[in-house]
């Protein structure tokens, strides 16, 4: 899960969904409708920088999101190396 503004981008391998706060007790949160990606995610890639969410889609594109949805700011270039990068980090993971 990674928090922006006041929501939670709760990041899958094939899809992303936010939830808010909601401020009642018995059901603190809630999942935003309309907000779910059919996007999934690299697991530890997504982060805040000031005003924009960066994320890491699970074919390594790089996306940015600075409130208006998100825009690819990577290329096929970066994202080859993106895919090399974790690749080689998960062949180290026991």
């Amino acid at each position: 899960a990674h928090r922006f503004g006041d929501n939670f981008w709760l990041t899958g391998e094939k899809s992303t969904e936010v939830w808010f706060p909601t401020g009642v007790l018995d059901a603190p949160f809630e999942r935003l409708q309309g907000a779910a990606l059919d996007r999934g995610g690299w697991e530890g890639t997504v982060l805040s920088i000031k005003n924009t969410l960066i994320a890491v889609d699970e074919n390594g594109g790089v996306f940015a999101n600075r409130g208006q949805g998100f825009e690819r700011i990577s290329n096929p270039g970066v994202e080859e190396q993106v895919r090399k990068a974790i690749q080689n980090q998960q062949k180290f993971i026991y």
